[in-house]
């Protein structure tokens, strides 16, 4: 698979439309097809598209959904309202159609999809070149930086879906607290803060509708341990929603492909935030289901189709690869055990991430192939650097 990337399209949106038909004229239509939405409804060639339909059914009977599109590809998921829709090496404006029927009636609704020869790729990331934590963005392989920002320390960028916004977390207030800002810098805006509390780790969900965070006491560092719990919010900072409640340090949230679920990282005992994590699923219920657990320090740095990719602190500094069933672990990268890394972006078969030696020196973000080949260095920065984003 491709990368995903994208934003939310809706209906009555110039460009795709949703169409409601029936087959029978002579009773009433107990089918219809509300929305189609493509995420996104502009991709590059060979591009991931999720779309979506949900449909209203009056009857007793069982709706089945079939798709089908004018060229490209579709994967079925094990939810039949989600396809994934590969995009074809031709550049154009292509309708991806679902139909609904339960055997004697029948809607159906579609949404088009531009496909562009190529889209605009960047990598954001936060930096210490000032002399005080601030992002900056590039276009590689132009490794040529922007700084966005400039009042306060701000760190831990992310890119929305259809990389028009960057939300990362900044401490100008005087709190650690959830921001947002266009891609170019501008429009920087207050999203989310809570008095008494740090903030850390938000993340857009993949459709761009959601955000996930994590949350702990303000001004409590290791030790004392902050109790550190998951959250989750809309996308406009409303509907704010906790998932865990307890005495364990949980943090960095990633969200599944399909939005179904996360991942964080959880501390291996209570009241302890300095030491050793496993990774753990995380449904919307708060039910937390283990994963990888075991060694020293792992946490998860991607989702993705092909797999979630990992670091494993024991005994050496790994990269690793592991499909969602638990099964096929492999290892990718061993940078040593003087060297600290993260994965933050795994785009086609490209991985993205950051290094750091273990005297602080050096800050390295890298690049290679999802099966540990080509390992490149892309940017070095001997100031300070931090994980981002690139897509």
């Amino acid at each position: 698979m491709r990368r995903i990337i994208g934003a939310v399209f809706a209906l009555c949106v110039i460009g795709a439309v949703a169409v409601f038909t029936g087959c029978s004229e002579d009773k009433p239509v107990v089918i219809t097809v509300d929305t189609v939405i493509a995420n996104p409804f502009t991709c590059a060639f060979g591009d991931t598209v999720i779309v979506t339909a949900t449909y209203t059914y009056e009857g007793e009977g069982t709706v089945n959904l079939t798709w089908s599109s004018d060229d490209g590809t579709i994967h079925t998921t094990s939810d039949n309202k989600i396809i994934k829709w590969v995009a074809p090496s031709t550049a154009g404006w292509y309708t991806v159609t679902v139909t609904a029927s339960d055997g004697s009636e029948q809607a159906t609704g579609h949404v088009v999809i531009e496909v562009l020869s190529e889209t605009q790729t960047y990598c954001v990331f936060s930096s210490f070149r000032s002399g005080t934590w601030q992002i900056y963005v590039c276009n590689p392989p132009d490794t040529h930086v922007t700084q966005l920002t400039t009042i306060g320390a701000n760190t831990v960028p992310k890119l929305s879906p259809d990389k028009s916004k960057i939300i990362f977390i900044s401490e100008r207030s005087g709190l650690a607290s959830i921001w947002t800002m266009d891609i170019d810098g501008a429009n920087q805006q207050l999203l989310y803060e809570e008095t008494g509390y740090a903030c850390l780790d938000p993340k857009y969900s993949n459709d761009g509708l959601k955000i996930a965070f994590s949350r702990r006491i303000a001004g409590t560092g290791c030790p004392p341990c902050p109790t550190t719990e998951i959250f989750t919010m809309g996308v406009d900072g409303t509907n704010v929603q906790q998932l865990t409640d307890n005495n364990y340090r949980e943090q960095d949230p990633i969200w599944a492909p399909d939005d179904s679920r996360l991942i964080i990282a959880r501390s291996q005992s209570a009241d302890d935030c300095c030491n050793a994590t496993d990774i753990y699923f995380l449904q919307f219920d708060g039910t937390l289901t283990p994963f990888v657990t075991g060694s020293d320090y792992q946490w998860a740095g991607t989702w993705s189709n092909e797999g979630i990719v990992y670091t494993d602190l024991t005994p050496s500094h790994l990269i690793k690869i592991v499909e969602e069933d638990g099964s096929g672990t492999l290892t990718l990268h061993d940078f040593g055990s003087s060297v600290y890394d993260d994965v933050f972006s795994h785009v086609g078969n490209l991985l993205i991430g950051d290094e750091s030696n273990g005297g602080e020196i050096t800050y390295n973000i890298w690049t290679m192939n999802d099966d540990g080949t080509n390992y490149v260095v892309f940017l070095t920065d001997n100031s300070g650097l931090s994980i981002g984003d690139w897509k």
